[in-house]
This record gives structure tokens, sequence and C-alpha cells, in this order.
């Protein structure tokens, strides 16, 4: 996982840092080829601080990873945002 990913993790989620890294991490462990460091990224920009929501963007990437690249990225219905291809700025 990339520096940036993990510092954000660490800033943003708090007292459930370790349990969203670990999450991660395993992800990342079983899901090589998907969970790029963008969608890391997108995982948890979109989730939002909520550890809980990290679960379910996971689970949504497992399926899809272009749905979680979606919630990130865009706004309804096709503006893009942010570009999570690019590290955090922190």
């Amino acid at each position: 996982m990339s520096d940036d990913v993990a510092a954000w993790v660490r800033a943003d989620y708090k007292e459930d840092a370790q349990a969203v890294l670990d999450a991660l991490c395993s992800f990342r462990a079983g899901y090589a080829s998907v969970a790029t460091d963008r969608v890391l990224r997108c995982i948890v920009s979109a989730a939002d601080g909520d550890a809980g929501g990290v679960r379910k963007y996971i689970e949504l990437a497992k399926k899809d990873w272009r749905d979680v690249v979606t919630a990130a990225e865009y706004r309804y219905p096709d503006v893009r945002v942010r570009d999570l291809s690019k590290p955090f700025d922190m």
C-alpha cells in the first residue's frame, strides 16, 4: 500500500485506523489485480471516515472495482470531481 493511503487512513480513521489498514491489506492480498493504489484511495475516500463503509466498498470492489471509482471520483451524472489515480496531497 502506498504511503499516502496509509497516512490518509491514520489521519481520517483515527481509532479505527489499524482495522482499516488490516482490511485494505487483506483485500490487496486476495485481490492484487483489483486492489491498486487508485482503488484503495477510492475506497477510503468514498467511505469518508467510516470503517463500516470501508468494508462495504471493499465488498463492492470485489464485484466491480469500477463502481468504487465512480463513487469516489464522480458526481451524478458523469462529472469527474477528483482523480484518485494520483496520490493524496497531505
